[in-house]
């Protein structure tokens, strides 16, 4: 019989842990982490895809829900009452009813006239983004209306005289946000591109070109592997070749260089005003090398949007290893709730940390923190 194992981890003493260290350890055993996709949280709920098995883990306090989806769940979003699921390899979109935890709607992603299927989702008031890597091409579906009903999908990138994709510079997304009736996405230079290397900001209703932002010309290395838009509507983009963070401005499209200490930042949520960046440490070619693992470690950093114009975005960095006992391996997720709670998934397990950020001055105040994992 398998025997369940879990450990508490605390800088200060308090109270009997709450439930939801049982419950992540569950997941964890059952399913490891390596496989999962993303996190998001909604309504009080954290929701984990399971990429090998093709499962959405809807988790609260005293119960974690299994709902089966079509192969393979990567981004989701939630508007309202539902979670909108991209199940990157097939043809449909998926919705699931949050209130009773089962997929009510697929949308057949194929029957829209040049689309192939979802990549990635991207949310703004009552429009839904849904990008198509295969088709190098982005659907806006309108959510007021009963049905979701489909707008008229458009190019990612360079268009010939036509108006059709250009199928030797076309731009493959799979990672994109939405702010101020834009689009915003992290596009491949062109099909024969490894890297995900041009920022590019669409008009959100026609994909008109707003922007190209493409680092070789602004002297930066070229890669960026997150995206994320802040609740004042500034869409942040980690750039880990640089060790840095660049803030985009949704009116003027202006671009702002956050320098952090990350060594490789790959994820973003954000707690209250701050924006909270995911350090992975060793960057993917390095995460064999003990060298490596043993000089950079997993973090989070601490970033104030308001102190932009000053130049002292830069908060702070609180150590994810030290805290999780060496626990935290090469983490690549997070998620974040109204209350402040941050989740961030890792090689092996989904981790629940408090407390990083200290009430107004943003210092991080390691006494307290603590954190609830699963030990094996």
């Amino acid at each position: 019989m398998k025997q369940w194992g879990f450990l508490i981890l605390a800088l200060f003493s308090y109270s009997a842990a709450p439930a939801w260290g049982v419950q992540f350890s569950k997941i964890m055993n059952d399913h490891p982490g390596n496989f999962w996709g993303t996190l998001y949280f909604h309504q009080g709920v954290l929701y984990v895809s399971d990429t090998r098995q093709n499962l959405v883990f809807a988790v609260e306090r005293d119960t974690v829900t299994s709902i089966p989806v079509r192969p393979v769940p990567q981004g989701m979003v939630a508007h309202g009452d539902f979670l909108f699921v991209a199940t990157t390899r097939d043809n449909f979109l998926t919705v699931i009813d949050t209130r009773l935890k089962r997929v009510v709607k697929e949308i057949n992603i194929k029957n829209v006239d040049g689309m192939i299927g979802p990549s990635g989702l991207a949310l703004e008031n009552q429009t839904l983004y849904v990008s198509d890597s295969g088709a190098q091409l982005i659907l806006p579906i309108d959510l007021s209306f009963p049905g979701l009903t489909p707008g008229v999908p458009y190019p990612t990138g360079p268009k010939l005289p036509d108006g059709s994709n250009d199928p030797y510079n076309a731009y493959t997304v799979n990672l994109l946000a939405a702010s101020a009736g834009k689009v915003f996405t992290i596009a491949l230079r062109s099909m024969f591109s490894s890297e995900l290397n041009i920022i590019r900001v669409l008009e959100g209703k026609s994909g008109t070109t707003l922007l190209e932002y493409k680092p070789w010309e602004q002297g930066e290395g070229g890669r960026y592997n997150a995206i994320y838009t802040h609740s004042d509507g500034t869409v942040f983009v980690s750039a880990p070749a640089i060790g840095s963070v660049l803030a985009v401005d949704p009116a003027t499209l202006r671009v702002a260089r956050i320098q952090t200490t990350a060594h490789w930042p790959i994820a973003l949520t954000s707690v209250g005003k701050y924006l909270v960046v995911l350090d992975r440490g060793p960057n993917p070619q390095e995460s064999f090398d003990p060298v490596a693992n043993e000089k950079y470690k997993p973090a989070l950093e601490v970033i104030d949007p308001s102190r932009l114009a000053s130049g002292q975005a830069w908060m702070g960095r609180f150590d994810l290893s030290e805290i999780s006992n060496g626990q935290i391996i090469r983490p690549s997720e997070l998620a974040s709730s109204p209350e402040g709670v941050i989740y961030v998934k890792s090689e092996s397990l989904v981790s629940k940390v408090t407390g990083v950020i200290d009430k107004i001055t943003g210092v991080i105040d390691r006494r307290s923190c603590f954190l609830i994992e699963s030990a094996q």
